[in-house]
């Protein structure tokens, strides 16, 4: 208002010839109108009162500015559902993305582009230098109410999680660290050290795979001397006990070669056998203690009272999504946290409250599936490995 020296003005540079239907005003300089009838975004110049260029886009969504009023993102209906980021100078497409949004915004920062997607509702951002859509945190309100908003510095989002809860996190997680790739796949039974500099985890093949973490690299240290493991520990910061499938133990430090002293014989813990479930289960874990039994079926978690015989209230860990599908979930050392990993994503959940916490990652590829998850000793890391021999690791944020 301070710019505009009087009501008239206003009516001189819009000139609307129907109903305006849709009004966006940029930081500086474009005023973008959507007329009825008509079927486009009309970029309007708020000093000159000149029109600019105009852009083919459903009324419904509003287009929005970047910061700095050198872009416009809207929405192309024509060939697909996309999200469109074009230079309002020369008109050119700068990036396209396939998106489906019902609730289209700019946030500051490095963000370049977030959106409320449809059918899912989840709040996804365009995270620029990783060229990927990645998820902030489902929504289930479906009022006319915008749904989430970005701090002024673009670090925070807030979200509706229902229509009586409010949800305020950070804008992006923190990107996964990729520790190895490769190998055979089928990787299980993922394991973290207690200082987090080595990972290890079991192949298809039964062979013992150790990664020692360096900076950002990875180096693979060994394999342990073609032994088909069945379970090892960690009984140390590099040291790892083992029994193969033939019930031998040995000792291995990955960190000092490949050489398996067999002549040791490792205290592994003793094997708790998991109550079976019915055939609709997916994974299970039991509590530390043995009391509890957490069950993970195809979008929900269900907890049983080993000791009492009785089942406690579960939990729902669905996003919203058409095509959800769980994969394994993991019960973190203090007991208070549970994650799941699906197609869409690797969620954070409150064991306690069922209350979903936060996202780590929303850009999984379907086709490569969660073989295997687990935190840390201290419940700061968590390793996820995957059907086609991949291991990533995330920082799991602290309770505030």
């Amino acid at each position: 208002p301070a710019e505009v020296a009087s009501p008239a003005e206003v009516r001189e540079a819009t000139r609307p010839e129907g109903t305006v239907y849709g009004l966006v005003v940029a930081p500086d300089r474009w005023i973008a109108v959507h007329e009825v009838p008509g079927s486009d975004w009309q970029l309007v110049d708020r000093s000159t009162g000149q029109p600019g260029r105009s852009f083919e886009a459903p009324p419904s969504i509003e287009p929005c500015f970047s910061p700095d009023s050198r872009s416009i993102a809207l929405t192309e209906t024509r060939a697909g559902w996309t999200v469109s980021e074009i230079d309002l100078e020369s008109g050119a497409v700068r990036s396209r993305h396939s998106a489906q949004p019902c609730d289209l915004r700019w946030p500051p920062g490095d963000l370049r582009i977030g959106l409320d997607s449809v059918p899912s509702l989840n709040v996804y951002l365009w995270d620029e230098a990783r060229q990927v859509w990645l998820g902030n945190v489902a929504t289930t309100s479906r009022t006319n109410i915008p749904r989430w908003a970005a701090s002024a510095d673009g670090r925070r989002v807030a979200t509706v999680w229902s229509d009586d809860r409010v949800y305020v996190g950070p804008a992006l997680p923190p990107p996964g660290e990729t520790v190895f790739t490769g190998g055979t796949g089928g990787l299980r039974d993922v394991r973290i050290s207690a200082d987090g500099g080595l990972v290890a985890a079991i192949d298809r093949r039964g062979l013992l795979l150790a990664w020692l973490r360096e900076g950002d690299r990875a180096a693979i240290a060994a394999d342990a001397e073609g032994w088909l493991v069945r379970r090892f520990e960690f009984s140390g910061a590099d040291e790892i006990g083992l029994e193969d499938e033939r019930g031998r133990t040995g000792r291995w430090s990955p960190r000092r070669g490949s050489t398996v002293d067999r002549a040791f014989a490792p205290k592994l813990s003793a094997e708790r056998p998991v109550p079976a479930r019915e055939a609709a289960a997916i994974d299970s874990f039991l509590s530390r203690d043995g009391s509890l039994l957490y069950v993970l079926e195809a979008d929900r978690v269900q907890i049983r009272d080993l000791v009492r015989g009785e089942d406690r209230a579960g939990f729902p860990v669905f996003h919203g999504d058409a095509n959800f599908r769980a994969d394994r979930f993991a019960l973190a050392p203090d007991g208070r946290s549970l994650a799941v990993a699906a197609n869409s994503g690797l969620s954070i959940f409150d064991t306690k409250t069922g209350e979903f916490v936060l996202v780590l990652e929303s850009s999984f590829h379907a086709f490569d599936p969660c073989t295997s998850l687990a935190f840390s000793p201290d419940g700061r890391l968590l390793a996820l490995a995957t059907e086609r021999g991949q291991i990533r690791l995330y920082e799991v944020p602290a309770d505030d």
